[in-house]
């Protein structure tokens, strides 16, 4: 079943009628719709790369322990 086409929508600050695509009134420039948000990164994720970050900190810090103690540079 073929979709109906899509009717004109009036302006609230002009009474202007616009085609549904349109974000912004053409004729007054009133922003009709906002766009929707982006979606959160879960906080999952985020606390992987913490631990992915605190992990490659700590084997640095190893890594230069061993260079300058050990080695006695």
């Amino acid at each position: 079943m073929p979709s109906p086409p899509p009717t004109a929508r009036e302006c609230r600050s002009c009474g202007k009628s616009y085609p549904p695509e349109v974000y912004v009134c053409p004729i007054c420039r009133n922003i009709l719709v906002t766009p929707g948000t982006r979606a959160k990164t879960p906080g999952w994720i985020i606390g992987l790369l913490v631990a992915i970050i605190a992990l490659l900190a700590i084997y640095a810090a190893v890594l230069a322990y061993q260079v300058l103690v050990l080695h006695r540079f």
